[in-house]
């Protein structure tokens, strides 16, 4: 029977405290199948190892304190204060690895936690054949258990107890989509995750904006850049900040997108991102400003002719450039351009819209207010039109 694999040993121990004796009792419980080490982990001190061949109960004591009892099935190296050193780790990884001949400036560090006997191995290992057939090395390090040391291997200059078909793991990076509301320091808050940290390389990946419905310059700032991210990070945030114009627009969109990367085994999910920018304008103040400029010299206009004009008592009213009064009826056409104020008669029986009645068309109502004034009721129709972003 494998020693490794029974619970052969029955172990019990007490520290009394310092310079007091610490006591403790050891049994092999499988004495049919042989004898059992029995290792004791002492503070401060070498190892002691009893060899238990009989099924006896074995009392004893040592002046330090027991940090643990256990049984210590590879006997060639059951004493392992003597063999657990720095320069221990660095032997018996140069003899039982594989990858000695393919990493150099081998250097390591014991540590004993407990029952747990690790050495972390440092060291600067081949890549790969470049150009020239010159050799490229990477500095790399890990941590392993002292039975474990012959499992490390060389993968692409990393050091790893993972068959190397599948170190790295594959990771992959994906990005958000985002929303924000249209206001001054607003900004669309974009997050990239990888699926899996690098393990020791940085992983990098380079990001612009395009436009949609929204426009760089007018609605967002555009952006672009690298994201780097490094051994134990897994989330990275863009942002892009929203311009606040003065147009009601509705809902706008644009897109966030991931270009190349650069790294280990690594790949891009899910490319683009689209952010969404919420308009907060109830109605378009260029447009007020450009209707009330408009609006305003039409009317100025209107004022300036009519005051120009010789008032006389009683009524005139003109429809589409055309005198109401003693005549023929008249029902007249409007041709030409509808917003140049004036209009042309083109004869009787001509239809025309109601956008093109309105130039042209005016009335006056001057009476007298019985001594030497008068007074004047007038007005005159009129057509505009501007642009959303005039």
């Amino acid at each position: 029977m494998d020693h490794r694999d029974a619970e052969c040993l029955d172990a019990s121990w007490k520290n009394r405290g310092l310079f007091k004796k610490s006591t403790f009792r050891v049994q092999n419980r499988c004495a049919a199948y042989g004898t059992v080490a029995a290792k004791l982990d002492l503070a401060a001190a070498r190892d002691r190892i009893l060899y238990l061949d009989n099924g006896k109960r074995r009392r004893g004591h040592v002046w330090r304190q027991i940090r643990s009892i256990s049984c210590c099935s590879d006997k060639g190296i059951c004493n392992r204060s003597d063999a657990f050193t720095d320069d221990g780790c660095v032997e018996r990884f140069k003899r039982a690895s594989k990858v000695y001949g393919s990493c150099w400036d081998i250097s390591a560090s014991a540590a004993i936690s407990g029952e747990n006997y690790n050495c972390t191995i440092r060291a600067r290992c081949e890549i790969s054949n470049h150009r020239r057939h010159r050799l490229v090395y990477r500095s790399t390090s890990i941590t392993v258990p002292w039975p474990d040391l012959d499992e490390v291997r060389n993968c692409k200059g990393w050091l790893t107890r993972v068959p190397c078909d599948r170190y790295p793991p594959p990771s992959t990076l994906s990005v958000s989509d985002a929303v924000a509301v249209e206001a001054e320091g607003a900004s669309l808050e974009f997050t990239v995750t990888i699926s899996r940290s690098p393990p020791h390389d940085r992983v990098y990946a380079t990001y612009y904006t395009v436009d949609g419905t929204a426009r760089a310059g007018s609605d967002y700032r555009e952006t672009g850049g690298m994201l780097t991210f490094r051994p134990g990070q897994t989330r990275k945030t863009i942002s892009v900040p929203v311009l606040d114009d003065e147009v009601d627009e509705g809902w706008e969109t644009m897109t966030l997108s991931l270009g190349h990367t650069l790294g280990d085994n690594v790949s891009i999910a899910d490319r683009t991102g689209i952010g969404t920018i919420i308009n907060t304008d109830p109605m378009p103040r260029a447009w007020i400003g450009r209707f009330g400029r408009t609006v305003a010299d039409q009317v100025l206009d209107a004022v300036d002719g009519r005051m120009r004009a010789k008032p006389a008592p009683g009524v005139e009213a003109h429809v589409a450039g055309q005198r109401i009064g003693p005549g023929p009826a008249f029902v007249a056409g409007l041709q030409g351009d509808p917003t140049s104020g004036e209009a042309d008669a083109s004869g009787p029986g001509q239809p025309m819209s109601g956008r093109a009645l309105l130039p042209g068309t005016s009335f006056s109502l001057t009476a007298e207010t019985g001594g030497e004034g008068l007074v004047s009721v007038w007005g005159r129709g009129a057509v505009t039109r501007f642009a959303g972003r005039d």
